[in-house]
């Protein structure tokens, strides 16, 4: 049940999260980090992540906390050029917005004109999951990001 819940707290933390460009957070002793804090109740999620200034390299974790235990956890990293970065938050907010958990990122598949957006998801349970999300450039194929992610549960 408390997986369950759990669940239920990170796409509700999501839906208002990265993908909706919600107010960030710095985190002190962090530089180069930002957060995304969201509290529900008895939840918290703290969506953390850094890009350096130096390339296009990034990398995230997300936890969630019940009664201040930390009992779940996903890593993320990879790098996004800048052009794909808001057709990526689209993406992500597309599952979030339908209540789809695909390794915490986005759809399976998801197109503009532009873009194209693939999660390959190697292991798909919110208790443990990992894969590969990636966007190309529809025309040539050309990547314009990746993230690879990996978590579970901690209970």
């Amino acid at each position: 049940m408390l997986i369950q819940e759990a669940r239920d707290c990170f796409i509700r933390a999501m839906q208002l999260g990265w993908a909706s460009k919600p107010q960030k957070i710095s985190i002190p002793g962090m530089p180069g980090y930002k957060a995304i804090p969201f509290r529900d109740g008895k939840f918290y999620l703290l969506d953390l992540y850094s890009k350096t200034k130096d390339s296009a390299k990034s990398t995230g974790t997300t936890t969630i906390w019940h009664d201040d235990n930390p009992i779940w956890i996903m890593h993320y990293g990879g790098f996004y050029k800048e052009e794909a970065i808001g057709f990526l938050q689209r993406a992500l907010a597309e599952a979030y917005i339908t209540n789809r958990f695909i390794g915490g990122r986005g759809p399976s598949l998801f197109e503009d004109d532009q873009f194209r957006y693939e999660n390959t998801s190697v292991t798909n349970d919110f208790s443990r999951f990992r894969g590969r999300e990636d966007v190309l450039k529809k025309q040539s194929s050309e990547v314009m990001g990746y993230h690879e992610y990996w978590g579970m549960s901690l209970v």
